[in-house]
């Protein structure tokens, strides 16, 4: 019997060391560490630092500045991680790094925070390269060439993901696909990577002549609102915000024609591309637009406007009854003069 006792404790010994070593495997793969230790002689003692997450949409730590230095130990769910390092003394100056789970350094004890020096980061020493390249020219298309061009001969690099992600509508559905497929598997699948397959199975991007593209989002009162539920005989799908300077030139215009020909069929129905709730609805209210409004409050994936391949605004589309684009960006007199056509009326 002691012997059967003897055996059965080792057995439970065993057991439990092998159980041990697992839950020390499982914890060392889930939960990779990277230190960040920087100075900086602009940011006073007792300010806090802290580090946003772009992908998540978060402040992912923070930490007090002491003797003009600061040290994050924190966890990320996935490496390479683009984030912005600022401080609570000036949000302003903001130094965009790429995280690695490996001790990084930051060094701003001469310099603004926004041009410190990061040691440490393979990923970070070429995405600076790319982005002195970018700073060899003024042209946005040429800027637009180059960020191609890296993506295609970088297919190993989560930087060439990180690009796509974040110009995925401005390259198109066509180019963002052919750059997508060029990567390797893991950059396909890696946080980046889900943001652009996400954005290629919802651009539809419909032309002049082809049928609308039904969706939902929320008004300002939280409200869902459906574009199919408010069609007229004529919808302008109007894309706005409240910081856009020719947008908020034209609503004049706009208010005018609405006026004018509401009560006849013609319907407004504006999707604003803000972040911040307040200027969306401060603008509303300064323009005096009292058409349907709404957002998600995502400026650059915003869902319609990945439907529509819109890379700009202002931008819109006329959609007659029946549902099919008629018309695309007009403004001013033109719209004016096209809708008293389409309902029969005169300008």
């Amino acid at each position: 019997m002691l012997k059967l006792k003897s055996q059965f404790n080792q057995s439970m010994k065993k057991l439990l060391f092998l159980l041990a070593l697992f839950a020390s495997a499982c914890t060392s793969a889930t939960q990779e560490k990277f230190s960040l230790t920087g100075n900086s002689h602009d940011i006073p003692d007792g300010s806090i630092a802290y580090l946003y997450d772009y992908l998540l949409k978060e402040v992912i730590d923070s930490v007090v500045v002491e003797s003009n230095s600061f040290r994050f130990d924190t966890e990320v769910a996935e490496y390479p991680r683009l984030v912005s390092l600022y401080s609570s003394h000036a949000p302003e100056d903001e130094r965009n790094i790429w995280l690695e789970n490996k001790p990084l350094t930051l060094d701003a004890s001469q310099t603004p925070l926004y041009s410190s020096t990061v040691q440490g980061s393979a990923t970070e020493d070429l995405y600076h390269a790319h982005r002195k390249d970018l700073d060899t020219t003024d042209s946005y298309d040429i800027r637009m060439e180059k960020r191609m061009a890296f993506v295609e001969s970088h297919p190993n690099s989560t930087i060439s993901t990180w690009i796509l992600s974040y110009n995925k509508i401005v390259f198109g559905k066509d180019r963002t696909q052919a750059l997508y497929d060029g990567l390797n598997e893991e950059q396909q699948q890696n946080a980046y990577g889900k943001v652009v397959s996400d954005y290629l199975a919802m651009a539809v991007e419909p032309e002049v002549g082809e049928e609308y593209v039904d969706f939902s989002m929320t008004d300002t009162t939280g409200q869902s609102l459906k574009l199919s539920e408010h069609l007229s005989k004529i919808t302008l799908l109007e894309f706005w915000s409240s910081s856009c300077y020719p947008c908020r030139a034209e609503n004049p215009n706009l208010v005018k024609t609405y006026k004018k020909y509401h009560a006849q069929g013609f319907e407004v129905f504006a999707v604003s591309t803000d972040r911040d709730k307040k200027k969306w609805q401060g603008a509303i209210e300064e323009d005096g637009l009292p058409w349907l409004h709404v957002s998600d409050l995502e400026p650059f994936n915003n869902q319609a406007k990945i439907m529509y391949g819109v890379k700009g605004i202002p931008d819109n589309f006329l959609i007659d009854e029946s549902g099919t684009i008629i018309a695309r960006n007009l403004r001013g007199e033109k719209l004016t003069q096209t809708i008293a056509k389409l309902l029969g009326g005169t300008d």
